[in-house]
């Protein structure tokens, strides 16, 4: 069959469109070198290619940005997690610019062997510039005092954009050169970029960051070897070797190992923070559950001193066997040993945590129906259980912290959440969900909604908490959770008072966002709703849905005194004219 372009009419030399021209030169080309062997299956064997190229490609980088991103959270703090995003930008703007000096647009030829050649570097830099920068230090907590960290954090930001650089350079090349079917590559591009956000997901729940950065790699490396079969055998040959080199990386760390093959077993330790809580133990041995969420460390058990979302009082004055608990190396918590035999810990009822709990016991009020949001490792749920409630709803939204203590550390707790044989087993519903949302479904009303140190300083798929505060630390958070409050019921903040470098400014700050919102539900005296109690480091900022009474506020006065803490900061029944028996600056 021949096809022939008609004449125009009074042209000798017609003048064909640029488009039709490129699209008619790639057919002829066949996507080799040697334009007068190409076929049209050719040409539709190499547009597969670049489909199926483009396709793995922008899943690896997708892949490799987001588990950057808790890399990020554990090497430093949350506020620099989102740097991630920052550095593709550089090295994707750093490939524009080099493909634009270069005139790539101008170029001839088959684009395929670039095409591979940039996405098995890609692959293998994902790799080896993981390797380097979990061996760069920054200490992000001293970042301004010590110099030395900001040219730290220099190198880190270009090893960083090394194989960002050598993905944009083929994502460049690709829609450069093939610009008439940007639309169906463009398609890949963006089918591959969701499925890798959503892989990306499922291999941090399943394998955790490091791994999940080699599957990145490994991605990358096969999207060299489709691009390489729309050139030549002996190019497709040759983008195997980084396909080898990657998969077995990937066998090491995702399988750890393969006897059969002789491959071992691997592991590259993200390194903590300066600064967070596991960096005194991340030498020792301990044990990891991985989530898209926060990486959950377990360490070995010790003798300690009991620890809770807030400060323990002098009654009852003890040391357990417990294990510490922290997410991405920080936000620290315990899981007691057999936490289910509430009667091994008699200082339960001496937490200032549970100050919520004074307040209803001087009422008289018995079996309070609690919800805690933040489970951590159990403790606010104990303590609940201690005095006595009727019902407790745990929350929590880390999929590794729910694993933890209902199977792998079940035993070790005792079966608090999972033995059918304790007496209070059908007391607890746990329930994995962020809070406010599952606050927005629910129509039940609380005693008690207890939330004990519930900052987890890790990075939020929004990215809240890197400028602001947790979504549990708003107006609107608090109007939510003062409507699904019975009558009388007491929402119970525990923070940390953070008083460096000046003011203790977490709980003043919490302070001022309930008196807003109390305010906005039309609370009349909204001082009148707030006590705010303070132990040592910690304050529990406890909203009434009424006005605290004399009686509650005596207790809790009588509380502080007995566990030796510093007693009531605020006292809604304090006259504007008396002065105030403790001062914050004295401590």
């Amino acid at each position: 069959m021949k096809f022939e372009v008609p004449a125009h009419k009074g042209s000798a030399s017609p003048e064909i469109d640029p488009t039709v021209r490129e699209t008619m030169e790639l057919v002829v080309s066949g996507g080799n070198d040697n334009k007068e062997t190409g076929t049209p299956s050719t040409m539709q064997r190499s547009l597969k290619a670049a489909h199926f190229g483009i396709f793995f490609l922008a899943a690896s980088i997708i892949v490799f940005e987001i588990a950057l991103t808790r890399v990020f959270a554990i090497m430093m703090w949350h506020h620099f997690t989102y740097m991630v995003v920052s550095i593709a930008l550089l090295g994707f703007g750093a490939a524009g610019s080099i493909l634009t000096a270069r005139r790539e647009v101008e170029s001839e030829g088959s684009p395929f062997g670039s095409l591979s050649f940039y996405s098995a570097a890609y692959g293998l830099s994902v790799i080896f510039s993981f390797w380097f920068a979990t061996r760069i230090q920054v200490d992000s907590l001293e970042i301004i005092q010590d110099p030395g960290n900001m040219i730290s954090l220099l190198h880190f930001y270009i090893v960083i954009a090394a194989p960002m650089l050598l993905g944009g350079m083929a994502v460049g090349t690709l829609f450069t050169r093939l610009a008439s079917h940007v639309n169906t590559l463009y398609f890949s591009d963006l089918v591959g970029s969701a499925l890798g956000g959503g892989l990306s997901v499922f291999l941090l729940n399943q394998f955790g960051s490091t791994s999940t950065v080699m599957i990145a790699g490994f991605l990358g490396t096969v999207a060299a070897v489709f691009f390489a079969s729309g050139r030549r055998a002996r190019t497709v040959v040759a983008s195997l070797i980084p396909v080898a080199m990657t998969g077995v990386i990937v066998v090491g760390f995702v399988g750890q190992g393969f006897a059969p093959l002789r491959i071992p077993a691997m592991n590259w330790q993200v390194p903590f923070a300066e600064g967070k809580d596991m960096r005194p133990f991340q030498d020792q041995p301990y044990d990891t559950l991985h989530s898209s969420t926060a990486e959950v460390e377990v360490t070995a058990e010790g003798l300690f001193k009991p620890l809770a979302g807030g400060d323990f009082g002098r009654i009852d004055h003890m040391k357990v066997m417990e294990r510490l608990v922290c997410q991405d190396g920080a936000a620290p918590t315990v899981l007691f040993r057999d936490a289910a035999q509430l009667e091994k810990f008699p200082f339960l009822d001496d937490c200032q945590a549970g100050s919520a709990y004074v307040a209803l016991n001087a009422r008289g009020q018995q079996a309070p129906e609690v919800l805690v949001i933040g489970v951590g490792g159990g403790i606010d749920v104990m303590i609940a259980l201690a005095q006595d409630a009727r019902h407790v709803t745990a929350v929590e939204i880390n999929k590794a912290m729910v694993d933890m203590v209902t199977d792998r550390f079940k035993n070790y707790i005792g079966g608090l959440f999972t033995d059918e044989s304790l007496p209070y087993h059908d007391k607890i519903d746990l329930v994995q969900e962020e809070g406010r949302s599952f606050m927005r479904r629910s129509t039940k009303k609380y005693d008690v909604i207890q939330m004990s140190g519930v900052d987890s300083f890790t990075a939020l798929s929004t990215g809240a908490y890197t400028l602001s505060e947790s979504y549990l630390y708003t107006t609107n958070a608090v109007k939510e959770f003062y409507q699904h409050l019975h009558e009388g019921g007491i929402i119970n903040y525990s923070r940390f008072l953070l008083p460096f470098p000046k003011k203790p400014r977490e709980t003043l700050r919490l302070a001022n966002i309930v008196l807003v919102a109390l305010g906005e539900l039309g609370v009349n005296d909204p001082a009148s709703n707030v006590a705010i109690l303070q132990g040592y480091n910690w304050a529990s900022t406890m909203i009434k849905k009424g006005p605290f009474t004399e009686t509650e506020i005596l207790a809790l006065k009588d509380f502080a005194a007995k566990e030796g803490f510093r007693g009531l900061v605020f006292d809604p029944l304090r006259a504007n004219d008396q002065p105030w028996v403790h001062d914050l600056e004295s401590n």
